[in-house]
Order: C-alpha cells, then sequence, then structure tokens
C-alpha cells in the first residue's frame, strides 16, 4: 500500500534548501520513491508572500526550485472549494491560515502531514515530524 503525504510548508523550504534542520524521519519519507508525496498550493502561495515581504529567502526563483520536483516526486495538490469551506468547521486552535488550509486538505484528502509543528497535532490529523 502506498503511504500519501502532505508536506508542509517549512519542511518543503528545508528540503529545496538541503538544510539540516529537515529531520530525519521527513527525510526519509520524502526520500522514498514508494510514497505519494503532495505539496499544497497554499504552500506555494505562503511562500510567495514571505519571499516579497524579505521573510524569506530562496537560492534559486521558486519556479526553479519547484522545476525540480517533477510530478514523480511531488505531486501538486490544487485548492478545491471544499477544503475552503472545512477551514470554517476546524477548531481555532491557531490563526494561521494556511496551516488551517494544509489541516483541511489533509483531513479531505486522507494524508499524512510531514511536518515539525506539532499544532498539527491538536487537530487531530497524522503527522509525522
Amino acid at each position: 500500500m502506498v503511504a500519501r503525504y502532505l508536506i508542509d510548508t517549512q519542511i518543503f523550504v528545508w528540503f529545496a534548501k538541503g538544510d539540516d534542520h529537515l529531520p530525519p524521519m521527513a527525510k526519509e519519507k520524502l526520500n522514498n520513491r514508494d510514497n505519494e508525496i503532495f505539496l499544497s498550493v497554499a504552500s506555494i502561495w505562503e511562500i510567495v508572500i514571505k519571499v516579497s515581504i524579505k521573510k524569506l529567502s530562496l537560492e534559486a526563483p521558486l519556479q526553479t526550485i519547484l522545476g525540480r520536483y517533477d510530478k514523480d516526486d511531488f505531486k501538486l495538490l490544487p485548492i478545491e472549494l471544499e477544503h475552503t469551506l472545512a477551514t470554517g468547521n476546524l477548531p481555532f486552535h491557531h490563526r494561521d491560515p494556511f496551516d488551517r488550509l494544509l489541516v483541511a486538505q489533509a483531513k479531505n484528502e486522507d494524508l499524512e502531514i510531514i511536518s515539525t509543528d506539532k499544532i498539527f497535532d491538536a487537530y487531530g490529523v497524522r503527522r509525522v515530524g
């Protein structure tokens, strides 16, 4: 059975940069070609915003970085209407709209989240990190 994961924004950034902050378990899941890894459009949106306000710097343009991970590595997860509507049913453990959307996507698509952010645990999603 194929394991299916949604990669958190920070994990994707660390992975793309080859950053030492990437936990070994996350690296193992991301490098296992038998796993199905999803990258949310919400994460791309978050990265674009953070780069534009200078809260994040990348070593290459985001399109170049994304090009390194073709559909065999990471599958792009679009933001669907049901995902956005599901955010309204989530408790307010915190107010980060990107994390809330990732939670809704993980729940709706039955995905485990790869993240070091323990806030996801409060929403009852499965997390590896």
